[in-house]
């Protein structure tokens, strides 16, 4: 779809075709997609479309010393905030050590102040172990997320068992390729990798 797109293209037109990327998983839950070319790296490019400086965000599992923090910060211009008030969280090493328990589900006022989750994992592809169902899927569609452990899927269960509060959540590999989970969105584990 964006092979057609100048190699050169201006960053504020680059974060539109991505916000659009972006928009169409989220109302299609399980499509996956491909962000545009660019030498940023996928991430950032997604978060720097979505995100600026009135938004928060915390980090977990880049303990190690990896420039995520840092990344983030400067792409974006958010500020970092700890994980129960942050507006997005993002997971680099696609694993949330059950933080995702932790994360702001919005409330019944304003279940829109639910938080949206980005996972950093290795491979994205159709047709898998996890079947997802709800609003925007016409039956189902499946799945499977690699570097991602089956077990974070039962915490977004967890998590979104109350809807309308909930949590939004995208998977994005290294080669751009995006999957979002958002908290309509019905889980069934069909298989374990």
């Amino acid at each position: 779809m964006y092979d057609n797109l100048p190699p050169s293209l201006p960053l504020s037109l680059l974060y539109h075709h991505v916000f659009r990327v972006f928009l169409r998983t989220i109302a299609n839950p399980g499509i996956v997609e491909t962000l545009p070319p660019s030498p940023l790296h996928p991430l950032l490019l997604l978060l720097g479309s979505i995100y600026d400086r009135e938004n928060t965000f915390a980090v977990v599992g880049d303990e190690d010393g990896s420039p995520w923090r840092t990344r983030i910060a400067t792409w974006t211009g958010s500020r970092e905030a700890p994980i129960e008030v942050a507006d997005f969280v993002v997971y680099p090493s696609g694993q949330s050590n059950e933080t995702v328990l932790k994360v702001r589900r919005g409330s019944h006022l304003s279940p829109e102040q639910g938080v949206t989750m980005f996972f950093l994992v290795s491979r994205i592809v159709t047709h898998g172990n996890i079947r997802l169902r709800g609003p925007g899927i016409p039956t189902t569609r499946t799945i499977s997320v690699m570097g991602m452990d089956y077990r974070e899927f039962f915490h977004l269960q967890q998590v979104n068992q109350e809807y309308p509060l909930g949590v939004e959540t995208v998977c994005v590999d290294h080669d751009g390729t995006i999957v979002a989970i958002p908290r309509s969105t019905r889980i069934e584990i069909i298989g374990e990798d």
